[in-house]
């Protein structure tokens, strides 16, 4: 695929990002489920449209697929662990003092909240 024949999408708002959490959260059981058998995965893609559905008709600025929900999702949430990471590298560097001052985005927080909930429960 050439860069010509590749379909850019609109750049992704901060309160998609959020309507984007706020949905997974209600779905995040099937979608962050673990296993990779052909049954999980039909559910994994089934739910993936339900949440594009759900998506599509709280916004009106673009329509996204299930395909770039999924991307932007994975996107978010690699994002959110970099952040933690660097946060927790920062608090080593410095003894345990106080670190430099940490980015409070509550969208990061919300996606590490929900990340340490589903480690949890498949514990």
């Amino acid at each position: 695929m050439t860069m010509a024949e590749r379909k850019r999408s609109a750049n992704w708002l901060y309160t998609e990002k959020m309507l984007l959490l706020d949905i997974i959260c209600e779905h995040c059981n099937i979608i962050e489920n673990k296993k990779t058998d052909g049954v999980t995965m039909k559910q994994k893609n089934a739910e993936w449209m339900r949440i594009s559905e759900e998506f599509n008709s709280q916004t009106s600025s673009m329509h996204r697929t299930a395909e770039n929900l999924k991307a932007q999702w994975d996107s978010l949430k690699k994002n959110a662990k970099k952040v933690a990471s660097a946060a927790r590298q920062s608090l080593l560097k410095t003894g345990g003092r106080p670190a430099n001052p940490k980015d409070d985005d509550p969208l990061h927080i919300k996606i590490m909240g929900l990340i340490s909930l589903m480690n949890f429960t498949l514990m």
